[in-house]
């Protein structure tokens, strides 16, 4: 965490220590950056380094410990990611079911589920496109796509701030029509902020290099006595 903390863009630990950074405004990383860089830090810097609690690096005692086991291998990958996502129940009604004021449907739910039922809702932060259900029998996950598979994919964040932008303006229960509309709006808005962005860069870059001035000394004393002696090509 101390190294997370370092990164820009840190909220630190509580608002007393953040003071007054600016955390926005000194991000850069966006969350699938910030994953691998985590990633990398966990598998590339943490288990490879000397362990001040065990005093051995941290890999070379996994390998130890399982020289002479059999390793345990995850039969399916994709599952043990969705078992670690977020969840909420939700009832399932003739309509599907909804998460976060987007609704979700389709017709394997009428099948598995009686009309009313509880079930566990799994949802993937950066991407709300679909969402996972176990089966009854707990087999399998059944993926359930929006009841309207003409919107586009839209992550928890952007979910949430369309939300935000909408209560500001007095409509704090806005329809899954109105949320997607200020989400495409939002979304153009930064698009044309990225444009700006790389055509000021590459503006920038095109300007020519100034040369460096040599600085008059401010202490330079000026003999205004002397006759002045024009440089070749003045004219006076």
């Amino acid at each position: 965490m101390r190294r997370i903390h370092g990164l820009p863009g840190t909220t630190f630990s509580n608002p007393t220590e953040r003071g007054k950074y600016p955390s926005e405004a000194r991000a850069s990383m966006t969350m699938a950056e910030l994953e691998c860089w985590i990633a990398l830090e966990i598998a590339g810097r943490y288990h490879r380094r000397v362990h001040r609690g065990v005093h051995a690096i941290p890999a070379d005692l996994w390998r130890s410990a399982t020289r002479n086991r059999r390793p345990r291998l995850i039969p399916d990958a994709e599952r043990f990611v969705i078992d670690f996502l977020p969840a909420d129940t939700r009832r399932v009604g003739a309509n599907g079911f909804q998460v976060g004021r987007i609704r979700y449907w389709d017709p394997l739910l009428a099948r598995v589920f009686p009309t009313g039922s509880q079930v566990l809702v799994r949802y993937d932060p950066t991407d709300l496109s679909r969402v996972y259900v176990p089966s009854p029998a707990d087999a399998e996950y059944l993926r359930i796509p929006y009841a309207d598979p003409r919107r586009p994919p839209n992550t928890l964040a952007e979910l949430e701030r369309a939300r935000v932008a909408l209560a500001a303006k007095g409509n704090p229960r806005p329809s899954k029509d109105q949320i997607f509309a200020a989400t495409d709006a939002q979304r153009e808005i930064e698009e044309q902020a990225l444009r700006r962005s790389r055509s000021a860069r590459r503006n920038k870059a095109r300007r020519p290099i100034a040369s460096p001035r040599e600085k008059a000394k401010p202490n330079a004393h000026v003999d205004y006595s002397k006759r002045v002696i024009p440089y070749a090509g003045e004219q006076w």
